[in-house]
């Protein structure tokens, strides 16, 4: 999981070490997202695919109110392989 900062707001990393601060809610409602279409070991997706999947994944009020869809999905999904869950290679996103 990412460090918290506050109860409404986790920092993010990046397997390179850069870290980014970001609402708890949008990293929670991500995360489920990412873990949901790629609910276990092996299962991966296309990462330009990942995008759009989890956008639709998400309810109307979420996918609203999250501002840079694409931008915060990238930073989970860093934090996710930072955490040893997700891997990626140059097209592929892969559950570990």
């Amino acid at each position: 999981m990412p460090k918290a900062i506050t109860e409404k707001i986790v920092e993010c990393r990046t397997p390179g070490g850069r870290t980014m601060r970001m609402e708890r809610w949008y990293y929670e409602a991500i995360r489920a997202a990412l873990l949901d279409i790629l609910p276990e070991p092996g299962v991966c997706a296309e990462l330009f695919e990942l995008h759009k999947r989890v956008a639709a994944s998400l309810d109307d009020f979420t996918r609203e109110n999250i501002d840079s869809l694409s931008w915060q999905v990238a930073w989970v999904r860093l934090d996710l392989e930072t955490e040893g869950l997700l891997q990626r290679d140059a097209a592929l996103v892969t559950r570990l």
